[in-house]
């Protein structure tokens, strides 16, 4: 499979998001803390929503890196104020698809078919170019994006793209897991939501579209789903997953 990511090896070693002084912003513009509950359609999420000007957001993975859990990510780098769950991944915590870390390609574009939710197409790839900008694409459109990737992750299924709700999700499904994901909302910053409870894959993406204001929109994972913010009271012990890959978001020194 060829596609057109030559020069990713040219990428910088950094990459570099934000977060608003790691503030959530609301819709009237107020700050708040970095994560926040929210209640949508009866059921409560943790949500973080950063903007993308102060504030560093990086990946690790196990294979790279040999983290697999966020206790042991916070153990070895200071200063970090957000972490949760990447994508999908194998028996042996390689990424199910594309891992791009540190400008570098690690895993290459999976578009195979399969079983599972990784492959309920379409799937995605949760990414940020060259310029800082955060993007979701499908896979299959991710195979022709030009630019220059300095981080990228991919899973499935696809929640919201451009606008729409994936179109394999029913409304009332009774297919109902704690889930975790990922958007990009119309301000262009990354909103990251878990859920509290077990949710279907319709409301969950109706979170994203309609709650959080994001146009895209990827799932990362179900029931091993974790997320962890530095003011929240939750003991870091009780963090006891193990992840492929992990995102978190630090202050820029």
């Amino acid at each position: 499979m060829i596609y057109p990511l030559v020069r990713l090896l040219l990428c910088p070693v950094f990459l570099i998001f934000s977060v608003s002084n790691c503030s959530v912003l609301t819709k009237e513009g107020e700050s708040e803390e970095p994560c926040k509950g929210v209640t949508f359609k009866g059921m409560e999420y943790q949500v973080g929503q950063f903007d993308l000007e102060k504030y560093e957001l990086k990946l690790t993975s196990y294979e790279v890196d040999s983290i697999l859990t966020i206790p042991e990510l916070l153990k070895e780098e200071e200063g970090i104020l957000f972490v949760t769950n990447g994508g999908i991944f194998e028996p042996d915590f390689k990424t199910s698809g594309l891992l791009i870390q540190e400008g570098k390609l690690i895993q290459d574009l999976n578009v195979r078919e399969g079983k599972g939710n990784f492959y309920l197409k379409p799937n995605g790839v949760f990414f940020l170019s060259q310029n800082g900008k955060p993007m979701i694409r499908d896979a299959e459109e991710f195979k022709f994006y030009k630019g220059e990737v300095s981080m990228g992750i991919q899973s499935g299924p696809t929640l919201v793209l451009k606008g729409g709700i994936h179109p394999r999700f029913n409304e009332g499904s009774k297919n109902i897991r704690l889930r975790s994901g990922v958007g990009v909302d119309r301000d262009g910053n990354i909103v990251f939501a878990i859920s509290k409870g077990k949710v279907n894959f319709y409301d969950f993406a109706s979170l994203f579209l309609d709650e959080l204001s994001c146009k895209n929109a990827l799932y990362l994972d179900g029931v091993i789903s974790e997320m962890y913010c530095k003011d929240s009271s939750k003991n870091i012990s009780e963090f006891t997953q193990n992840f492929g890959s992990i995102i978190y978001v630090k202050e820029r020194k």
